[in-house]
């Protein structure tokens, strides 16, 4: 029962983290395409991609391996 709990917190957290995650990241997308900075912008955007596939892959296993969740956490840390 307690690991189906933490399980519930868990999906809870990530649902209520992705958009506000999202939003934030296009905003700074916008801010770098106003500035003129296509590149940042164009790379911004990749990474953006690239994290929500990664978290898109992750969502629905129990565990995921040390090397994915650093390359998560580099992902968003990158972004």
């Amino acid at each position: 029962m307690r690991q189906k709990i933490l399980q519930m917190e868990l999906s809870t957290l990530k649902s209520n983290f992705n958009p506000h995650f999202i939003f934030n990241t296009m905003n700074l997308i916008q801010s770098l395409i106003v500035q003129g900075d296509k590149k940042r912008a164009l790379k911004a955007s990749s990474e953006l991609a690239h994290l929500n596939r990664l978290f898109l892959e992750t969502s629905e296993l129990e565990y995921i391996n040390i090397s994915k969740e650093i390359e998560l956490a580099k992902k968003y840390i990158e972004l």
